[in-house]
């Protein structure tokens, strides 16, 4: 299971803790007995995780409405004659997919062709 940011940050910190408590010493700072301000240390990593966790509740609340991380091609192994058929599928306004002709005017638009809302893909387009 792939981790989080925040178990990420969490590593990430425990890495760069045992880096200055290693070299602690050797890295003297003009005019200061410690070698790094542990606490300026101390102090970014708690913002930085406070900040972390709020970043990844508010993505939690958008992906129960928008699921902005699913990809269904995660799941399945698509080749090139698989993909065209799942994108003729969305494209085919008598699709099962009940969703009528939503995607092809959408593809028109992004492609740049600005298909009206009025004008709806010749139903001979698809047999």
């Amino acid at each position: 299971m792939r981790k989080t940011l925040l178990e990420e940050l969490l590593d990430d910190r425990l890495e760069i803790e045992r880096f200055f408590a290693e070299i602690g010493s050797r890295i003297a700072v003009k005019g200061s007995e410690s070698s790094f301000g542990h606490p300026k240390v101390e102090n970014f990593f708690s913002e930085l995780s406070r900040q972390v966790e709020n970043v990844e509740g508010q993505q939690r609340r958008l992906d129960r409405k928008q699921a902005t991380g699913f990809n269904v091609f995660d799941f399945i192994d698509p080749d090139e004659n698989k993909l065209s058929d799942v994108l003729a599928w969305l494209l085919d306004p008598k699709g099962s997919h009940g969703q009528g002709d939503v995607f092809l005017p959408q593809l028109f638009e992004h492609l740049g062709f600005g298909v009206a809302r009025n004008q709806r893909p010749n139903s001979r387009w698809f047999s």
